[in-house]
């Protein structure tokens, strides 16, 4: 697992495990994101009034699926797309292998429930 930080053309900064989709001569022409997030860094705004810029507020970190509405967790990015790929900080890669882990139990414990009660998941959006 190679987890990484990509600055894309779009100003998205995304989290992902990428690897790389390279041609039959070893060309990188893309890359493959597996459980791509937008990181988001929040900062307060600032004020010019002296005392309360004493009051630092700290900065905090959102991720935010990237693609939430694909059936994919591998979504190939074309090489074009990607400014930069570089090593995210620690504790933005904790943030995210922490929020992999979380998706993977729920995802677990979402197909453990649908395959005891399929028959129940069927009346939702059914046309039948």
């Amino acid at each position: 697992m190679t987890i990484k930080l990509a600055l894309l053309k779009s100003g998205e900064e995304v989290i992902s495990d990428i690897d790389e989709m390279v041609t039959d001569k070893q060309a990188v022409v893309g890359y493959y994101f597996t459980n791509p997030c937008r990181a988001i860094l929040t900062t307060p705004e600032i004020d010019v009034d002296e005392e309360q810029a004493l009051d630092k507020k700290p900065v905090s970190i959102k991720l935010i699926p990237w693609l939430p509405l694909a059936d994919e967790e591998k979504i190939p990015v074309v090489a074009d797309w990607v400014i930069s790929i570089v090593e995210p900080q620690p504790k933005l890669k904790e943030l995210y292998t922490k929020a992999c882990e979380n998706y993977e139990k729920r995802k677990s414990q979402s197909n453990s429930s649908t395959d005891k009660g399929s028959a129940s998941n069927t009346d939702r959006g059914s046309s039948e």
